[in-house]
């Protein structure tokens, strides 16, 4: 394990990195739902509603610049663990990056 710190610290950014993004999609999903029923409520109500998911949707851009924060991390710790030549199979990591990249266009 110990010949392969660096793959499995870049693996685990790399887990992260997606979990943060489907947080971050299911707080946006909450704010958008929000939004959606304070068309027909009151006046009164649809100030407070339009509040509550205006606090998702920034949970949710939050949420969204961790994970990919997180995902540089691990781009950075897969270049170093190639250049320490670790065995290990990158191309799991570099799949799973490749992943998070095509969560991003949903």
């Amino acid at each position: 394990m110990n010949k392969r710190t660096l793959f499995f610290l870049s693996l685990a950014s790399a887990l992260l990195a997606s979990g943060f993004h489907f947080a971050s999609m299911s707080q946006i999903g909450h704010g958008v739902h929000l939004r959606a029923q304070a068309v027909t409520m009151s006046e009164s109500e649809r100030g407070a509603a339009r509040a509550e998911a205006g606090r998702h949707s920034g949970r949710g851009v939050f949420l969204w610049r961790v994970g990919i924060a997180f995902a540089a991390v691990s781009v950075g710790f897969v270049v170093a663990s190639a250049r320490r030549k670790e065995p290990a199979r990158r191309s799991v990591l570099i799949l799973l990056l490749i992943f998070y990249g095509m969560l991003q266009l949903l």
